[in-house]
């Protein structure tokens, strides 16, 4: 029952785009059969008309797709239309707290916190940035917006007037951290 329990997969966000699509970021392995329990979560997302029948390819801006078994019983053919895989990081990484914000005029904002695992090590690499368009393609690479920066698993990021906003703490004191990225 473990494998039919274990989804692979941590919720990231939704962020609403000015012509009604929605985005949705998470994070998730891409298998969707035996190999999932070997696999490290990427963080993808999808780009969909929410008032759409979501089972069908055609709501989704995106082409990719995943397919497999799922359910709740983890016996039923399933297809997930739309993904975009936006991370491919090694087995000695791990990805946690993806999170999404769109500034209004259609960029797209995708957050995540990095961990480096190897030999049972647990450290913390940062805050990494991507910016996208409304359709999914990467403006801005991956990167750093800082070693010492925290997402909050908790509440999304905010935009207001130019700005992204968020709050979030960390292990090394006992301070809630207000944190600011201006998106030109």
């Amino acid at each position: 029952m473990y494998a039919v329990n274990d989804n692979f997969a941590h919720m990231g966000g939704i962020a609403g785009l000015s012509d009604g699509k929605v985005v949705f970021v998470a994070s998730s392995v891409s298998s969707m059969n035996s190999k999932a329990n070997k696999e490290k979560e990427q963080v993808f997302l999808q780009i969909f008309d929410p008032t759409q029948d979501l089972s069908k390819q055609s709501t989704y801006i995106m082409k990719g797709t995943r397919t497999g078994i799922a359910g709740p019983n983890g016996n039923e053919k399933e297809t997930d239309y739309g993904v975009k895989w936006l991370t491919d990081i090694g087995k000695d990484w791990r990805i946690e707290n993806p999170q999404v914000v769109s500034n209004g005029d259609d960029k797209i904002v995708v957050f995540y916190e990095k961990y480096y695992e190897k030999n049972y090590d647990n450290v913390f690499k940062g805050v990494y940035y991507k910016v996208l368009d409304k359709n999914g393609k990467v403006l801005t690479k991956t990167t750093l917006y800082s070693k010492d920066a925290n997402l909050n698993p908790s509440r999304m990021p905010v935009y207001s007037d130019g700005t992204i906003y968020w709050v979030g703490n960390n292990e090394k004191d006992s301070k809630i951290h207000v944190y600011q990225m201006k998106l030109d």
